[in-house]
């Protein structure tokens, strides 16, 4: 038997010539359609490994940095010295990432060695991240009970301290103002009052440093004296990880804040001005005029002899000054009949509509 190997469109076919069982004849047409055109040729492309080494932007090498071939799926990470390397064809999309830094995508083709760079996220990217006791992570992958309020929230309405303006912020927050002096004694409570011995401020927790715990007794805190303008965010940890992570000191909650600072290669200078003017609203107590008060001390002194006639026949009241008696004696407020000489709205006198300012150079 003798075998004839014929190569048709690079497809191997092998015909069995003079053989007892097989037996054929056949006729090389080359412009039959069949074996021209019907069976193209398949051009094979071998993977060649790609290597590189990724660095931040100080030049320094990033070990754990993640690179990714999009197009393939394959994916490794660099070594400690920053290197990697990865399998790839021509015009496959690498894909290199790593936290806090802004990913980048390469695209291969004669080049078999990169050398990449990658920068700092900036704070758009940030945005999604929430500061925790123990690093940062994304908003979507939190699974404890942590409230968050930005700058630009805080900025909405002014506040002299930040207590009084995480005020109706974040649920299970309570503040309480017990002074009406301005900035004075605002305490908070996360999710109510935890001892009746002991003090109930959570723990203030600034750039990762933690002030201490106030009994008010100065009738302020430490926060107080912290601008809420220079604040970026506030975390507040209401959940058991704060005790986790804190000990007894988180057993009121966590407020952790973070302040602003500057960014690496970028110059940004921020003016705020607030200009507004104290008033008192439309609707205030009422009160009585000079002629009204001198009718109701008369008629206060008159109603003792109704409701009290026992003791007024007791002579139980004769040490009271009768009004009109005591108001001869004072010329100087009242005339001959006891009518007052002055009418003065003191709650017109004692406030005042004056312009404040506040400017903040950043």
């Amino acid at each position: 038997m003798r075998a004839n190997l014929l190569k048709i469109s690079g497809v191997a076919a092998i015909t069995l010539l003079s053989s007892p069982v097989f037996s054929m004849n056949y006729h090389w047409d080359p412009t039959f359609p069949l074996l021209k055109e019907s069976l193209p040729s398949k051009q094979i492309s071998a993977r060649k490994a790609i290597t590189g080494t990724v660095l931040d932007e100080k030049g320094q090498s990033i070990p754990g940095a993640g690179i990714k071939n999009e197009t393939s799926g394959i994916a490794t990470v660099t070594d400690a010295n920053g290197k990697f390397s990865i399998e790839a064809d021509n015009g496959d999309v690498l894909r290199i990432s790593y936290v806090g830094y802004t990913a980048q995508t390469v695209t291969v083709g004669n080049q078999l060695k990169f050398t990449i760079k990658l920068v700092v996220a900036n704070n758009n990217n940030l945005d999604e991240v929430v500061v925790v006791g123990y690093g940062t992570v994304k908003k979507s992958d939190l699974t404890g009970s942590v409230g968050v309020v930005k700058a630009s929230e805080l900025q909405e309405r002014p506040a002299p301290s930040l207590n009084q303006a995480l005020a109706g912020r974040i649920s299970g927050v309570q503040v309480n103002t017990n002074s009406g002096r301005p900035g004075g004694q605002t305490n908070i409570r996360i999710r109510g009052f935890s001892s009746i011995n002991t003090s109930n401020n959570p723990l203030y927790v600034v750039d990762g440093v933690a002030l201490p715990v106030s009994t008010q007794s100065q009738n302020s805190n430490a926060i107080d004296y912290i601008n809420p303008s220079d604040i970026a965010s506030v975390e507040v940890l209401k959940d058991a990880s704060s005790t986790a992570i804190y000990g007894a000191r988180g057993a009121n909650g966590v407020i952790l804040i973070t302040t602003k600072r500057g960014t690496a290669n970028t110059h940004k200078i921020s003016y705020d001005a607030d200009f507004g003017v104290n008033t008192i609203g439309p609707r205030h107590v009422e009160m009585l005029n000079s002629a009204e008060y001198v009718k109701v001390q008369d008629l206060a002194y008159e109603n003792i002899k109704v409701y009290d006639p026992v003791g007024w026949a007791a002579g139980n009241y004769a040490s009271t000054p009768v009004p009109k008696t005591l108001r001869a004696s004072l010329p100087q407020f009242f005339n001959s009949n006891g009518d007052p000489l002055y009418d003065t709205n003191w709650l017109k006198e004692s406030t005042q509509n004056k312009l404040s300012q506040n400017h903040q150079l950043g």
